[in-house]
């Protein structure tokens, strides 16, 4: 194999190894999308055994929800889960509000858009003035049931991910921290 090539594969499986806490937003238990929240928890999943070394968690994860309720509100405990993590992803289907509802709190926040990838469902939200208003200027990449089906989101996710992972340890990330607390201790 080429020089070039072994350098590139050892790079990548670098990136893989490297730490990461993401945070996955979208429809929950409780929802009426079973076919999205199940794309989620597919998400934790593949995430959690390609990057070995990454914490993969949702807002509503017991334990992880019991820690943080000392906020008044669901609204600040999201963002506090947010700046938690190095990188969030949002699954937005077309009954989302609630979700929408988060997103328009983070995007008021400085550093989220460097950390944020929100993967919407094309024929919910082509016409919305509500999500265009509320998530407008952040990184957005529309899907299909297709999509969803055929495991592209999956794809789509593990990649930006990988963007992200590079950004960060290249020092391309606008606010050069891996999360909005601070720097990174692991």
């Amino acid at each position: 194999m080429k020089k070039h090539l072994q350098l590139a594969e050892a790079q990548i499986r670098a990136l893989k190894k490297l730490p990461i806490k993401i945070h996955i937003l979208g429809p929950g238990f409780s929802g009426n999308e079973p076919d999205l929240l199940k794309k989620r928890l597919e998400l934790r999943e593949v995430l959690q055994n390609e990057f070995p070394l990454s914490e993969v968690f949702f807002s509503e994860d017991d334990d992880f929800h019991e820690c943080t309720d000392v906020f008044d509100n669901l609204l600040d405990e999201i963002a506090f889960h947010a700046q938690v993590a190095d990188f969030v992803i949002a699954v937005v289907g077309g009954s989302s509000r609630g979700v929408l509802i988060e997103l328009g709190r983070l995007s008021m926040m400085c550093g989220i858009a460097d950390k944020l990838q929100i993967f919407t469902a094309k024929e919910a939200f082509v016409n919305d003035p509500m999500y265009i208003s509320v998530i407008r200027h952040l990184p957005n990449d529309f899907f299909t049931r297709r999509d969803v089906l055929e495991c592209n989101l999956v794809t789509r996710a593990r990649r930006t991910i990988m963007s992200y992972l590079l950004r960060r340890e290249s020092g391309l990330l606008s606010n050069g921290l891996a999360s909005g607390l601070g720097p990174a201790s692991y």
